[in-house]
C-alpha cells in the first residue's frame, strides 16, 4: 500500500523531529501542516515532481531533506528551497535534475547554508566556484532563463 498524498500529519501535533514517507506515490512535496519541530524529512522513492512554494511556512526548521529517486526535472522546480534557511543537507540523487551540470551550483545559490549535497560534503572550493559562476555573465544568463519568472512571482 502506497500513500498517494500527504494528509493528516497535523494529527502528529508536531511531535516528531524526523518523518519518513519514502517508498510511496507522492506526486508533490505539498500539503504539509505547520510542523516547526520537523528537522528531517525522508521522501525517497516517490513520484515527486514539484515542491510547494509555501513549503518553508510549514517546515521552517528543516535541516535535512532526502528526495532521492523522484521525478524532479528542472532547476526551477527547486526554487521553493530558497526559503528553507536552516537546510544543511539535501539529496536529489536519481532525479532527472541531478544530471544538469548546474544542479549543485543552483542548490548552493538557493540554499547557501548547505553543507552536504547528494551525500557529498560541499568543500569551500566548490562553494566559491559556484558563487563565481553565478556572478559571471553565463551564470547570470542561466539564472534569468531558469528563475526570472519565479523571482517575479516571489516579489509579487
Amino acid at each position: 500500500l502506497q500513500i498517494p498524498a500527504i494528509e493528516n500529519l497535523a494529527s502528529t501535533r508536531d511531535a516528531f523531529a524526523c518523518i519518513d514517507l519514502s517508498h510511496n506515490a507522492l506526486p508533490s512535496l505539498s500539503n504539509l501542516p505547520p510542523l516547526p519541530g520537523l528537522r528531517t524529512l525522508f521522501l525517497s522513492h516517490n513520484r515527486i515532481a514539484s515542491i510547494s512554494p509555501s513549503l518553508s511556512a510549514s517546515i521552517p526548521n528543516l535541516h535535512t531533506l532526502v528526495l532521492t529517486s523522484n521525478r524532479i526535472t528542472t532547476l526551477r522546480a527547486l526554487a521553493p528551497l530558497k526559503h528553507l534557511t536552516n537546510l544543511r543537507v539535501i539529496s536529489l540523487l536519481d532525479n532527472p535534475v541531478a544530471s544538469d551540470p548546474d544542479c549543485r551550483k543552483t542548490l548552493l545559490k538557493l540554499c547557501p547554508a548547505l553543507r552536504w549535497v547528494d551525500f557529498r560534503r560541499v568543500p569551500d572550493a566548490e562553494r566559491n566556484a559556484a558563487r563565481a559562476f553565478w556572478q559571471a555573465e553565463a551564470g547570470r544568463r542561466r539564472w534569468e532563463a531558469e528563475f526570472a519568472d519565479a523571482d517575479a512571482e516571489a516579489a509579487a
